[in-house]
Parts: C-alpha cells; structure tokens; sequence
C-alpha cells in the first residue's frame, strides 16, 4: 500500500511539475514586438503583454485587432489611450507647429503662439477670423481677437501673450495688435492633413512622453504604430513630446520635430 502511495504522489509530481513548465513556456511567449521586418531605425517600438496565443511572429491581417486592443491594455491602467494621444499631436501637427525650432514651457516663442491659435481657428472656428483693408504695403490683413488666441493657448499651453506686435526674418510673416485682434497678412490655409501616430509611450506621474511619426495621408488616429506604416508610405517627419494631464486636459511641455 505505501509502495502505490508513494507512486501516485510521484505521478502528481511529474504531472505539476510538467504543467508548471508548460506555464512558464507560455508566458516567456507571450510578449508582443510591434516592430516589422523594416529594420527602420527611425521607429521606436511599443511592447505591451498579451495572452501567449494572440500572436504569432509571422502575423497576418487578422492579428491587427489583437495588437490594437493589447495596447489599449498598457495604456488603459494610465486613464489614457493611444487615439486620445494621436489626437491631440495631430492638433500640433496639423498646423505645422513649431517644426523649426524645438518648443519648450520655458522658452516660447510667442511669434510661434500666436500662429497655433490662429492656424486652428482657421482649421476649426473659421468664423472667428475676419478679413479687413488696411491702407499700408500689405493692404489684405486677417484678423483675430487676442481673447481667442489667449483662450486657446490657455487650454493647449497655460500660457497666454502679450499684446505687442510680434515679428519673424519673414516680410510677411507677422501679427500685429490694434484695439483687441491680432492682425496678420492675409495669404492661402495650409492643408490641414498631417496625422501624429504615437510609436512609444511613457508614462512619469502625470508626465507623459510620447515618440511619434507624422503622416500626411493614409492613416487615421485610432490606428497603431504598426498599422499606420502598413497603410502609409507619406511619413513626413518624426518627433517627441512630453505633456502633462491635469484635469483631463493635455497641457504640452515639449515639442521637437525631426525630418
């Protein structure tokens, strides 16, 4: 009798001992490399964990969903996901802000301030912008009310500027305050297309660092990294940026493009 119990708890053994293996084969597997077979350098990589068998190295279309919702995973314990982050870099990236000098919250360049609130009247509130004759060299000038531009700064930056004329190296590249409005040369928009997908994401408290690739066509901002080099070769540039979430509201901190 002791001989069989000796036996069978030896089977017991070798049957958890054998299950513990299988486990710890599984979770070795189960991490997901979203970067392709495109050796691009310029792409920084997300890593997220997943379930050991969604996945595979040699994916094919249908494992898209599964990439995108272990994602969504990572970022959900963070009250934050990727779409709400792709969304709001493409509210810079749109209007081609700051791509010549590096932005900082403690070195702005109000000349670049003021363009972002002007720019995204012009894409969102065009209404809030009137054109006026002025008789001088330029002639055509839009305007806009410096409450808007400060309103807008206030929630994308808390920053606000002063009402002073601001100029750049550029003839016709300027504003100019007169009885409440910014006033600037009247010229064509700009396409508002560029679309920021987020390539990596960390977290710091509240502090969020964020590398991206901007798109000028194909993608949309619910897309992944991945996605969006599947469905766009129109990679226009790459960037980084650091904001901070209070009270749900993305304040940005630092903003860098590089082509």
């Amino acid at each position: 009798m002791n001989k069989a119990k000796a036996l069978f708890a030896a089977a017991i053994v070798v049957a958890v001992a054998g299950s513990s293996a299988l486990l710890l084969h599984f979770n070795e597997k189960g991490v997901i490399d979203f970067q392709d077979g495109n050796n691009d350098g310029n792409v920084l990589t997300t890593v997220a964990t997943t379930n050991s068998n969604s996945y595979q190295d040699n994916q094919d279309d249908d494992s898209d969903d599964a990439v995108t919702e272990a994602v969504d995973d990572a970022v959900s314990d963070e009250k934050i996901s990727t779409t709400d982050v792709n969304e709001f870099l493409s509210v810079f990236s749109k209007v081609y802000f700051s791509e010549n000098n590096t932005y900082s919250m403690n070195n702005a360049d109000d000349y670049e301030l003021i363009r972002f609130a002007y720019s995204y009247a012009m894409m969102n509130n065009r209404d809030d912008i009137k054109t006026e004759y002025v008789d001088d060299e330029i002639g055509y000038y839009n305007k806009i009310s410096a409450s808007y531009v400060n309103d807008v700064l206030s929630r994308y930056f808390d920053k606000t500027v002063s009402k002073e004329s601001v100029f750049t190296e550029k003839t016709y590249s300027f504003f100019k305050y007169s009885d409440g409005y910014f006033y600037t040369p009247a010229a064509d928009g700009i396409s508002y297309t560029n679309v920021s997908i987020s390539d990596n994401i960390a977290y710091d408290d509240n502090i969020v660092s964020v590398d991206f690739s901007i798109y000028s066509s194909g993608v949309t901002t619910d897309m992944t990294s991945q996605q969006a080099r599947r469905a766009s070769e129109d990679r226009y540039a790459t960037g980084s940026a650091k904001f901070h979430v209070e009270d749900g509201n993305y304040i940005l901190r630092y903003y860098k493009i590089d082509r």
